[in-house]
């Protein structure tokens, strides 16, 4: 019974090894007419601190910071106006309405912020 038990723990440390050793990319190298083509290495964790990688980040930070800014001003604006201030509530009473009755798919349905794409920011700038 010893014997078993160590051959599967023996098997499972050994198959569990792999889980840490790269997969070798395939490389491209200069041929033979003088074109190179490029040989790019995804260095995973570390592909973070990339340029490219900064970018992205910012543009989505960006993003996501000028579409809370466009909420929250048509939400100042539907604070202001009555006659918007009833329609968000009807909308979200029937919004829950449906919730309540298990009918989740059309709750999701009930559009709440209309027009937000076109709202401006807060400094009164379109955004990019």
């Amino acid at each position: 019974m010893r014997i078993i038990t160590n051959l599967v723990l023996a098997t499972t440390l050994v198959s569990t090894t792999y889980g840490f050793t790269t997969v070798p990319q395939p490389q491209r190298l200069v041929a033979a007419s003088g074109s190179t083509t490029t040989s790019s290495l995804s260095m995973g964790l570390l592909d973070f601190f990339s340029p490219e990688a900064q970018k992205a980040r910012e543009e989505k930070k960006r993003r996501e910071v000028e579409e809370q800014e466009r909420l929250q001003k048509a939400i100042m604006e539907r604070r202001k106006n009555p006659e918007k201030m009833m329609e968000y509530e009807r909308k979200v009473a029937i919004r829950r309405e449906l919730r309540m009755r298990g009918e989740d798919e059309k709750a999701e349905q009930v559009v709440i912020y209309e027009g937000v794409e076109e709202q401006t920011l807060l400094d009164g700038t379109k955004g990019l």
